[in-house]
């Protein structure tokens, strides 16, 4: 775990040499883009946010996973 820990560390950190830091009229004009979302969502598991964030992300769902699931089994469904 701290090895893979360690590597999204050094992902995160060299990946610092590529960013932008002007937002140019061709970045706003993708950035407006109706067909973003497809993108979006194409591009979505290979983001560096996600990969930056993957052990946030993936406890996140964990937690609402199980509150979800105890929460029908308390509660009961209504389907």
């Amino acid at each position: 775990l701290v090895s893979v820990l360690r590597s999204s560390d050094e992902y995160k950190e060299n990946s610092r040499a590529y960013r932008r830091t002007v937002f140019r009229h061709d970045d706003w004009i993708k950035f407006r883009s109706s067909g973003r979302l497809y993108n979006n969502l194409g591009t979505m598991f290979t983001s560096g946010v996600i990969r930056g964030l993957w052990l946030e992300v993936g406890t996140v769902t964990v937690v609402s996973t199980v509150v979800f699931l105890v929460n029908n089994a308390v509660m009961g469904s209504d389907t």
